[in-house]
């Protein structure tokens, strides 16, 4: 997609136009782009599994409201960070843009992390690792390749802490969402 046009300037979360410009749309456009077309069939495949277990369990509309939710306070949390460092003269965060379906992935896949059994192991290549630091594992590769992203470390740590129950007031009630699927 990227090889014809770029979308990742004019609809992606890049904190300076949203703090200055006001362009707020960009907190939710961002999640649907990617930045490029073998991230997007790898975030596809890892979803896919996710996401079934996740909606499965929780329902469609409280998956939904956890999909948007994890992506809109990780972009919005980012916004807060990039402003902090950018502050303290750390980097120039206010320009480096935030996109894509692995905001939400990694906070789904810690989020179900949460839930595993103790002993259960995930493998990660060749190392066979606890299944709770499976998210922590994969952003390391992520970060390996060059990809660190400071939105996935958020997601990451949004999806830990919606699995243990601190965020749980942020949801939609469940009795609210069988309203609305009916």
């Amino acid at each position: 997609v990227n090889s014809f046009f770029d979308l990742r300037f004019g609809l992606g979360h890049i904190p300076i136009f949203v703090v200055f410009k006001f362009e707020v749309y960009r907190l939710l456009t961002s999640l649907f782009i990617c930045t490029g077309f073998y991230s997007l069939i790898l975030a596809y495949f890892s979803f896919l599994p996710t996401g079934k277990r996740l909606e499965y369990s929780m329902g469609s509309t409280e998956f939904g409201c956890f999909v948007l939710a994890i992506g809109i306070m990780t972009n919005v949390l980012y916004i807060f960070l990039a402003v902090l460092l950018d502050a303290l003269q750390i980097g120039n965060w206010l320009v480096k843009t935030s996109v894509g379906l692995w905001n939400i992935l990694f906070g789904a896949i810690a989020m179900e992390c949460t839930k595993a059994p103790e002993s259960s192991v995930r493998k990660v290549l060749v190392w066979t690792i606890p299944t709770l630091y499976y998210p922590l594992a994969l952003l390391a590769f992520f970060s390996f390749l060059g990809e660190f992203s400071l939105a996935h470390l958020i997601s990451v740590g949004l999806g830990y802490a919606f699995g243990h129950g601190y965020l749980e007031s942020l949801m939609i009630s469940p009795s609210t969402c069988r309203v609305l699927e009916e």
